[in-house]
């Protein structure tokens, strides 16, 4: 649990102290974590890699007025899935156990803190960073070479329904990002 409180403080750090959006929190966290090396408590899910444990630790933040949260309701978009937007903002208190936290010897906070802040500077959406969550988790699964018709099926058997276009794009942030290559082949 200690270490999903420092992910969730951290990628808030890392963002300038906001994150827009509980499916864009998830998905920095993942991918964060795996760009660090971290095995943090994800599974599949409707919308791609998801912890139930970091969205309880996300209330409990609110709760203990560590995190603050505004929600905001807003029309459908196109191509879009949330109806509802819940900020995430570091409190005062927060700012200080972000610090505090990044500094933790057992934990590679720096590390992560670094992932994340490079993943918030590819200035993606909610959406860029599912897809991209969704292509990772499926190539992390398979463990092997995959084309993106494969990764396309493979995410079509988890519901997961993206275009051959979608794994194009999604592929693409993850190259920008070290967590895939592309085949020479």
């Amino acid at each position: 649990m200690h270490d999903l409180r420092t992910s969730i403080l951290l990628a808030l750090w890392a963002s300038g102290g906001s994150v827009p959006g509980r499916t864009f929190l998830q998905k920095l966290i993942y991918l964060a974590g795996a760009k660090a090396g971290l095995t943090l408590p994800y599974g599949p899910d409707l919308y791609g890699p998801y912890s139930p444990e970091v969205a309880a630790e996300v209330d409990r933040l609110v709760e203990a007025g560590i995190l603050s949260e505004t929600v905001e309701r807003f029309p459908s978009e196109p191509g879009g899935f949330e109806r509802r937007r819940h900020t995430y903002e570091l409190t005062e208190e927060g700012r200080v156990l972000a610090n505090e936290h990044l500094a933790r010897e057992d934990f590679p906070g720096a590390t992560f803190a670094k992932e994340a802040e490079a993943i918030w500077r590819m200035d993606c959406d909610y959406r860029q960073l599912s897809l991209a969550a969704k292509v990772h988790w499926v190539l992390s699964d398979t463990n092997a070479p995959a084309t993106f018709e494969q990764a396309r099926q493979q995410a079509e058997w988890r519901n997961w329904h993206l275009t051959a276009e979608d794994v194009e794009r999604a592929v693409d942030l993850l190259v920008d990002l070290g967590l895939a290559e592309r085949s020479t082949d």
